[in-house]
């Protein structure tokens, strides 16, 4: 039977911009606004939806918060360069439907051209970002025209997979986490997540939380309203297909949930940001 975990709304962080040292997350965590990151020195190694993907050094990078993701692995004394965009705000920008794609489906999207002008840029959006609304406004626009740019050079999906550092790849946790990944829209239990890793379904609750930070269950629950919200924002299915296709076993559960994680119904969530992707 699946751990029951308690429903607990999403982190908040707006229109944010920030620079600081990078240290690899003890906890995953997810969250409504679009990250784009940059890296100072050696690659990021992140765990998204239980795929780890890496963000090579210089390069800005582009992902969705909504799916579960830890930065699990950082060189020493790396900066980090930081920004979030609420998603309405992100989807206001009108960039290319292959960039939305990508990020729906819980990629890194990454830029391929001058590492030292793109970390520049961004080291002057850190610093200007509060001087004044004026200013804030102007990164604004560069980011989105940044945005628009890594789009122009989206590489294939295949190009971002990787096996991540030797710590964490094969691990127990990262074949349990890859199974969630691929059977959260099933009626999934403990006991078939610990069986792919062959582990006792005590030893792998207690495992996944030790590394993760989160229960079996609050991760495949975040899996799956990370999923409804993708069905919501780019379909036209009804909000009952989409709690099925999402892994809710009823529709009255899957409203409650969203509506703690999210603070709004699925309905609400779909008008705020509908977007097509042809």
């Amino acid at each position: 039977m699946m751990q029951r975990s308690p429903q607990t709304a999403r982190e908040r962080f707006g229109f944010a911009c920030w620079t600081g040292r990078a240290r690899a997350m003890e906890t995953a965590h997810a969250h409504d606004e679009i990250e784009l990151n940059l890296s100072d020195a050696g690659p990021l190694h992140y765990l998204i939806g239980g795929r780890i993907q890496r963000l090579p050094t210089g390069r800005p990078g582009i992902f969705w918060g909504s799916t579960p993701h830890q930065l699990i692995e950082v060189s020493p004394q790396t900066r980090l360069i930081w920004m979030t965009v609420p998603l309405d705000r992100f989807l206001s920008w009108q960039l290319p439907d292959t960039l939305l794609a990508a990020l729906f489906r819980g990629e890194i999207v990454h830029a391929a051209d001058d590492p030292d002008l793109d970390r520049a840029i961004m080291l002057r959006w850190a610093a200007e970002f509060e001087r004044s609304p004026a200013y804030t406004e102007i990164v604004a626009l560069e980011a989105r025209a940044a945005c628009r740019r890594i789009a122009l050079g989206l590489e294939p999906a295949a190009d971002r997979d990787h096996s991540g550092p030797v710590s964490f790849a094969g691990s127990p946790v990262a074949v349990m986490a890859g199974f969630i990944s691929r059977t959260y829209r099933e009626p999934i239990r403990v006991a078939d997540v610990a069986a792919a890793a062959h582990l006792s379904p005590q030893h792998a609750m207690e495992l996944f939380h030790a590394t993760i930070g989160l229960t079996i269950g609050g991760y495949l629950l975040q899996c799956r309203i990370a999923e409804a919200q993708r069905l919501l924002l780019t379909g036209d299915q009804s909000i009952a297909r989409v709690a099925l296709d999402s892994g809710f076993g009823s529709l009255s559960r899957f409203h409650a949930a969203f509506r703690v994680t999210t603070g709004t119904t699925p309905a609400r969530y779909r008008r705020s940001g509908l977007v097509r992707i042809t």
